[in-house]
């Protein structure tokens, strides 16, 4: 993903277009040149953070500079390359899931057609990437996704009903996700299981426990232990 202070055009089958934010695809190659000087700030994501929404995205997806989810996304990295602090312990893997999720949330943003599948596949896409970006945060609720998608708590059910699924058991799964990132890197090994809780949107490592139970996982201190002794 390149963020360019001045516009950049763009070649081959997208010859002639501009824009000061581009999703580049790693299997399209696609040309750029910049139109003056200018700084350009770039994301390098996981493929399989956004291979879901693969069916519906350009070579090069072209992003409309006042979405709000860009400009956000640029002050975001901006302040990131001014600022002065040291990172701490967590800071450097919470900034790294957050970029990854704001610029998945821009590709759901601006995808030129609806999602494939049932009619409702495009909500579910939203919804999961607003909870992607709001998991580690223990207040946020499946209550907080119907509010900011204008739908009623029962019509947001329904939606993932008909997907076999429901708003609260995905949230609980992306938080049981990030819990299991965190455990299994070994640049997080000092973090105690409460830390984890707390970052992965647990409101307390009981809460996390059970989480894991109903996805039929074993235990943080279980998982944790298991990987130090692989290693």
């Amino acid at each position: 993903m390149l963020f360019s202070q001045r516009p950049i055009r763009l070649l081959g089958r997208d010859r002639g277009g501009e824009a000061r934010a581009v999703f580049l695809h790693p299997r399209h190659p696609i040309q750029l040149s910049a139109t003056a000087a200018t700084s350009v700030m770039a994301v390098w994501l996981p493929w399989s953070s956004v291979r879901e929404i693969e069916p519906v995205m350009r070579p090069a997806t072209r992003m409309e500079t006042n979405s709000p989810l860009i400009r956000a996304a640029w002050s975001f990295l901006a302040s990131l390359l001014t600022e002065q602090s040291d990172p701490t312990l967590y800071s450097d893997y919470l900034v790294e899931r957050l970029l990854v999720e704001m610029v998945f949330g821009m590709l759901v943003e601006t995808a030129p057609a609806p999602l494939p599948g049932p009619n409702d596949t495009a909500m579910i896409a939203r919804a999961r990437t607003l909870m992607l970006m709001n998991r580690s945060d223990p207040s946020f609720t499946v209550q907080a996704v119907s509010k900011a998608l204008h739908l009623s708590l029962r019509q947001l059910q329904r939606v993932f009903a008909a997907a076999g699924s429901s708003p609260a058991a995905e949230l609980r799964m992306l938080r049981v996700d990030l819990a299991c990132e965190l455990i299994r890197d070994e640049d997080y090994a000092g973090m105690g299981v409460l830390d984890i809780a707390l970052h992965s949107g647990f409101r307390n490592s009981s809460g996390m426990r059970r989480a894991f139970a109903a996805a039929g996982l074993a235990t943080p201190g279980r998982m944790r232990a298991e990987g130090t002794s692989s290693r």
